[in-house]
């Protein structure tokens, strides 16, 4: 049995695995994130431990292995003993922007040929050059910047290790050679030694009575459960992030231009990927914010145009563009902004995969997670992209993708965690939605975007 631990932005999961690739326990809490979109981090230690070792009692010695992933750009400072010397900042925590100013002089250009990133606050260099100017005595006694996966190994383990798919997020990372980048270390005068060891995801940690597996980035993990050849894996939770495997880094002016992040998971397997930073998270703002349920039309249009930027979107002259309507008029009612609210979201998912199909052959699309619960809300999606959409009938697959990884460094039988079942939901009534993605693509463009 393996017991996989996914830190999300919305819960935390728990989960026991079979060998055979069946779910036997689940557990799941939300997770602490405060209104500063900080964790505390032993608040986080104890609800994971507390869970972790009722499940270690109940089935004792049955338990073969541990793998913890789940939210990239976020971290925390420890001393030498282990202890946070800060909350954890998450990827919704932005601060940071003004200092990593100074990437500025090794230019865009040259930061996406060495990290695949564009400079960007959400990534972890940011809380580092923020917290190593704002409080340069902590910073000076630290003993390490750790992700919160890693601050969740080191905790049961003791080492301070992280995966190429979390490294691939901190903006330091030089994914072609896989070690940390000594040119960008030296510019921003951060010590190598601050950093933690980096390995391929599903490297061993540490082996107690447990094998204790490095797990890493949530989405990445969890595409390692599917076929993805000729396919696009669509993660669709609080975040939705649309992901492509290549074999080697597409550090190409393409992908640059358009503002996606390349990454690598192992030596031979890297990824490229784009996405909506707050996509399911929407439900959250309309429900809360608005007061409007999420029913949806799935064969007409509001006519509305909703463009989804609620966490802001950079456009190609560096401007920052905010969400908006475009179309209220005085027949508008609440019930067509609700409309158009997820028909804005779709239309941004669609402008994702028609530039993907560009650079590479795609032939089905494959969507997991929190959010194809929502069957309206899948229709209407697959309407609006025009292509069938097939679901995974396992909600948890970055869980299944830790239980892979533990079955692989224990070398067990990898086809158990791989999925297979899927429900199809085809396009319908495309005409409809056709025009209307037509005026969103020509506002977008006028937009830079």
């Amino acid at each position: 049995m393996y017991i996989t631990i996914d830190l999300g932005t919305t819960n935390i999961k728990i989960i026991i695995w079979s060998e055979e690739g069946k779910i036997l326990k689940k557990e799941s809490i939300n997770t602490p994130i405060e209104r500063d979109k900080t964790i505390n981090p032993l608040r986080l230690i104890n609800t994971i431990e507390e869970i972790t070792e009722k499940f270690k009692r109940k089935y004792k010695n049955r338990i073969t292995g541990i793998s913890t992933g789940g939210m990239a750009e976020s971290g925390l400072l420890i001393d030498k003993k282990g202890r946070p010397l800060t909350p954890v900042y998450t990827w919704l925590d932005h601060r940071g922007g003004e200092e990593l100013k100074i990437l500025k002089k090794l230019s865009r250009e040259r930061i996406f040929e060495i990290t695949g990133l564009k400079i960007n606050p959400k990534y972890s260099l940011a809380k580092i050059l923020w917290l190593k100017k704002h409080y340069k005595d902590l910073w000076r006694n630290s003993y390490k910047w750790l992700n919160v996966i890693d601050f969740i190994n080191y905790h049961f383990t003791g080492k301070p290790i992280t995966d190429y798919s979390l490294a691939s997020r901190m903006l330091l990372f030089d994914i072609r050679n896989k070690k940390w980048s000594e040119e960008i270390l030296n510019l921003c005068e951060i010590p190598m030694e601050k950093l933690p060891e980096v390995k391929p995801a599903g490297s061993i940690i540490e082996e107690k009575e447990q094998i204790y597996v490095l797990g890493g980035h949530d989405h990445p993990i969890g595409s390692l459960t599917l076929d993805l050849s000729k396919t696009l894996y669509d993660s669709w939770g609080t975040a939705e992030a649309i992901l492509a495997h290549t074999k080697e880094p597409m550090l190409i002016e393409s992908i640059k231009e358009l503002g996606y992040s390349v990454g690598c998971i192992w030596n031979n397997l890297y990824y490229v990927i784009a996405g909506i930073p707050y996509s399911g998270g929407i439900t959250k703002w309309t429900k809360e914010k608005l007061k409007l349920s999420f029913k949806v039309k799935t064969e007409k249009s509001s006519k509305i145009l909703f463009f989804p930027y609620l966490m802001g979107k950079e456009n190609r002259n560096s401007k920052i563009i905010k969400a908006f309507f475009y179309g209220i008029d005085l027949n508008t009612s609440l019930k067509d902004i609700g409309q158009a609210i997820w028909e804005g979201v779709f239309f941004e998912t669609k402008t994702i995969i028609e530039s993907l199909k560009k650079n590479f052959e795609i032939k089905k699309i494959i969507v997991s997670g929190g959010m194809t619960r929502y069957k309206s809300l899948l229709q209407l999606k697959a309407n609006i992209i025009n292509m069938p959409l097939h679901i995974s009938k396992e909600k948890e697959l970055t869980s299944k993708g830790l239980a892979l990884l533990i079955s692989k460094a224990l070398n067990k039988e990898l086809e158990n965690f791989k999925e297979k079942s899927f429900l199809t939901i085809y396009s319908q009534n495309k005409e409809e939605f056709e025009k209307v993605y037509f005026e969103y693509k020509k506002i977008r463009d006028l937009l830079g975007l």
